[in-house]
């Protein structure tokens, strides 16, 4: 099974606006999906991981919690937490993690849904590309977002990319290498995804160590077209403005499209670039010392 992008539930044909007032409470189709808030079952995040690739589910009153059958990646919804969507993975079961990766709460489960699924489906096909880092350049990560008309801004410290409409990017922090700088904890962060106006902002952060691939599935996430389904009344005020909203009910031969989107919506794999000139890779001996602090 390819992974996949996004949880498509909808037709990528273009939309219009409602041009007439709605009730609150009919369900809506809105895009683009990075601004349709978080207001749907978070359930949707894990939508395949048990029912596709035969995850470990727990759940408590407040929590969601999934375990993959080899036991090395751990995923869940912390209902309050300040970050409520976490995903740890280790290379070797009940090892300390190789990287984290944190959705806040205002995220919409689409694009959460976007990660886990190409977490899982490589966990199952090609469980290096979990694990290894090195394997694809930050260049290559955001090529399908520049190739949308995002804007990329390459400064000393950092990448930045940032949506046509302002109201989305991605920042890349380029820490150190370990050898040269030790005191830098494992986990710090390197990248940042974020999206939404300022009264309604949710970001996810990556670690240092987060395979690009798996970090490319989320950015992606933000540029697929196809809309999903709210309540109107779920909307957040601010992010109106900007969304394009029409009525969820749809014909037969919408649905069959909507079908056929889904089944089209994964990317090809990443190409492997070369190695950017000056650029050395770590050594196993060093990366095992780090991972052994």
């Amino acid at each position: 099974m390819p992974p996949c992008t996004a949880l498509a539930t909808c037709s990528d044909a273009e939309e219009t606006p409602i041009t007439a007032p709605t009730p609150d409470d009919e369900r809506v189709r809105v895009s683009p999906r990075y601004l349709a808030g978080p207001r749907v079952d978070p359930a949707v995040a894990f939508d395949q991981l048990t029912s596709t690739f035969g995850w470990i589910s727990h759940s408590t009153d407040e929590s969601l919690f999934y375990t993959s059958p080899c036991h090395r990646v751990r995923a869940g919804f912390l209902g309050e937490a300040m970050a409520p969507w976490q995903i740890t993975a280790s290379e070797y079961p009940l090892a300390p993690p190789d990287w984290i990766a944190a959705f806040d709460g205002t995220t919409p489960p689409e694009i959460v849904n976007a990660f886990l699924t190409t977490v899982a489906d490589n966990l199952e096909t090609v469980p290096d590309r979990t694990f290894q880092m090195n394997l694809h350049y930050v260049d290559t990560a955001i090529a399908p977002l520049r190739q949308a008309g995002w804007s990329v801004r390459i400064g000393d410290h950092d990448t930045t990319v940032d949506a046509p409409s302002g109201l989305a990017g991605i920042i890349v922090h380029r820490h150190p290498q370990p050898w040269q700088a030790e005191e830098f904890d494992p986990y710090d962060e390197t990248w940042r995804i974020w999206a939404g106006p300022p009264e309604e902002r949710w970001s996810a952060e990556f670690s240092r160590d987060t395979p690009l691939p798996l970090i490319s599935a989320a950015a992606r996430a933000l540029i697929a077209t196809g809309p999903v389904e709210r309540h109107r009344e779920d909307l957040h005020p601010a992010c109106l403005p900007h969304l394009t909203v029409r009525p969820a009910g749809q014909p037969a031969a919408d649905r069959i499209k909507a079908a056929l989107a889904t089944s089209r919506s994964a990317p090809p794999p990443l190409a492997v670039s070369g190695r950017p000139a000056g650029e050395t890779p770590r050594s196993k001996p060093e990366q095992a010392t780090r991972r052994g602090r």
